[in-house]
């Protein structure tokens, strides 16, 4: 089976600044395996996937609930099907919600690579989990200047056990920057009981740390 290409996923400078602007409303959260949605007072941050109807906008969140475009803002992020966002809402009483913004996450695939040669930059995990049909993680970074890219691979030998790329292009001594990211999970192997197993391997300080998950 022929090697893909790999997907280059950058973080520019403007980037890192919308990231840093959400750490601040976002809590930290101790859990490594945990639900989306984080908490703040009376703001939530949720991963959500954006859907095109009649080429209109609407959020679909993991929770199965879905924004529709009166409630969305139009600017900040992809109007494109499939796209992650993170949105940034609280409850309004007696008018539901108000969504105070959507920004674009980083949102891609699996590929398939010759994992000896995949990059593995370290980072920090703060949360990883399965919802809306992806692997959704929320990373640390040391981050200066340079654009980093980040990867999903796996081999065509194992094609259930995941490894996470960093590559920071040799960007200098930083500091740290939350990240989200949101990977499609189409094309794994599912078992007898129609569930799927998996595990993903993310490179960490002290080594890969490994996760592994059960969904239907």
């Amino acid at each position: 089976m022929p090697t893909e290409m790999r997907p280059t996923l950058y973080i520019p400078s403007f980037c890192a600044f919308l990231i840093l602007l959400f750490s601040g409303i976002a809590s930290s959260c101790s859990n490594d395996q945990a639900d989306a949605g984080y908490f703040s007072g009376k703001f939530r941050l949720d991963f959500a996937t954006v859907r095109l109807q009649n080429a209109v906008p609407v959020l679909a969140l993991d929770s199965k609930d879905t924004l529709k475009a009166s409630s969305i803002p139009t600017f900040g992020f992809t109007k494109k099907d499939g796209q992650r966002v993170l949105v940034n809402h609280s409850p309004d009483e007696g008018k539901g919600i108000v969504i105070h913004s959507v920004s674009d996450i980083l949102t891609s695939r699996i590929f398939t690579a010759k994992l000896d040669t995949i990059p593995v930059d370290p980072v920090k995990v703060q949360s990883a989990w399965v919802g809306g049909g992806y692997l959704n993680l929320v990373l640390y970074m040391d981050y200066y200047s340079k654009k980093h890219k980040f990867g999903l691979y796996r081999s065509a030998q194992s094609p259930n056990a995941l490894y996470l790329s960093h590559n920071k292009e040799g960007d200098s001594e930083g500091y740290p920057v939350r990240i989200y990211m949101s990977f499609l999970l189409n094309g794994l192997q599912r078992s007898a009981n129609d569930s799927t197993s998996f595990s993903v391997n993310i490179p960490t300080s002290s080594g890969l740390k490994i996760y592994k998950f059960t969904f239907l």
